[in-house]
């Protein structure tokens, strides 16, 4: 651009270290565009994992109620189970007949 109009080595020299200022400008913004993309990656990624988190807790909520009621249920067997052992091992009274 001003080389060609001041035909001289100082006005073609300075043209290429304008050129040269624009590329480093021009890498400077695209470098400093992949880690503004790798940043909204990773935030992406970071709100996938806390939604699956989330669900996890939820699932785990349910699975922690059947469980209980599972335990629950475990321990009334286990209790009618005591009961129904103790009857068994009763000895029978003598002398006393059922009809």
């Amino acid at each position: 651009m001003l080389s060609s109009v001041l035909r001289s080595e100082v006005a073609i020299e300075v043209n290429r270290s304008i050129m040269r200022a624009f590329v480093k400008v021009r890498q400077l913004i695209q470098s400093a565009a992949e880690p503004v993309s790798e940043l909204s990656e990773i935030k992406k990624q970071i709100q996938e994992l806390k939604e699956d988190f989330e669900s996890l807790n939820k699932d785990h909520e349910v699975y922690e109620n059947h469980f209980d009621e599972l335990f629950k249920v475990f321990g009334e067997l286990s209790l009618k189970l005591k009961i129904s052992e103790q009857r068994a091992d009763r000895k029978p009274i003598e002398g006393f007949r059922r009809k």
